[in-house]
């Protein structure tokens, strides 16, 4: 479904009094539309609906026309300039979205390098997959596993035959 008839369907279902629902489809657009503030608004004022001022300043931080005691509580609930960057799952570059919007992440990320002594991207760094080690024990088990089978489905013939001659 195109992006504004899903914000129109997460819309609808906000206006019907079902912000659990309008919120699992606006979280959906934030992460395939992180640049559009009009989603960011809309999944805020899903959070504000339930009454979750921390989550309604996370989502709306990046619009002009916020709640700044929503964002207090959103600083206040996420310590650290890293793991509030973080909570912006933003992606692409910084002036995407507009300029004020260019002005809030490029302050957060510089505070999260501040923090940290170095650059910091946007994207968490995803953990590494499993070593070589751990791919290759899990090659053996498969590979020893099927051997096992095998040969009990051998095992289970042969008596089947033996008990029927």
């Amino acid at each position: 479904m195109p992006a504004d008839q899903t914000l129109a369907r997460a819309r609808a279902e906000l206006a019907a009094g079902d912000p659990a629902r309008a919120r699992q489809r606006l979280r959906g657009l934030v992460s395939s539309y992180p640049h559009r503030l009009d989603v960011r608004a809309e999944l805020a004022a899903a959070h504000r609906a339930e009454g979750d001022a921390a989550h309604a300043g996370r989502w709306s931080f990046l619009c002009q026309d916020r709640d700044d005691a929503e964002v207090a509580a959103f600083l206040r609930t996420t310590t650290g300039p890293v793991r509030r960057m973080r909570a912006m799952r933003w992606a692409g570059p910084e002036d995407a979205a507009g300029p004020w919007a260019h002005d809030r992440l490029v302050e957060l990320r510089t505070a999260a390098e501040t923090a940290t002594g170095g650059p910091v991207t946007w994207r968490a760094d995803r953990s590494p997959g499993p070593s070589r080690l751990a791919s290759a024990l899990g090659t053996v088990g498969c590979l020893v596993s099927t051997i096992a089978l095998i040969a009990l489905v051998v095992i289970g013939l042969v008596t089947v035959v033996r008990w029927l001659w």
